[in-house]
């Protein structure tokens, strides 16, 4: 398949040419044949990015994509640094406490607390 990363605006133009059955004349920021597994970076972009995929073979395939937790949050409005507060580490301090105890509980050899 094809995998471009484009601007909001050009994937928009891309979407009407496919349903139009026209040719693809937007520009993408990268593009790339991927035939297995890969991974699309670019620099920093002051536009919304958007993965356009386009099979290039006459058979269905199959995607599946994983967006970066961090990267999404950003895309979804949220902080664009990570900030830990206090409660955030007794949170995964408790967290890790508590699957300690059950692996000890499931193997038998943990004391009750």
């Amino acid at each position: 398949m094809k995998a471009n990363l484009a601007c909001l605006k050009d994937a928009e133009v891309t979407a009407q040419s496919f349903l139009d059955n026209k040719p693809n004349i937007a520009k993408p920021l990268k593009a790339e044949l991927v035939t297995g597994r890969m991974k699309l970076k670019l620099p920093a972009e002051r536009c919304p990015v958007v993965l356009v995929i386009r099979s290039v073979q006459p058979q269905p395939v199959q995607l599946s994509f994983v967006r970066p937790k961090a990267e999404a949050t950003r895309a979804a409005g949220g902080p664009l640094a990570a900030c830990r507060s206090t409660a955030d580490g007794v949170s995964d301090a408790m967290r890790i406490e508590e699957q300690k105890e059950r692996i000890q509980a499931a193997s038998g050899s943990g004391s009750a607390k």
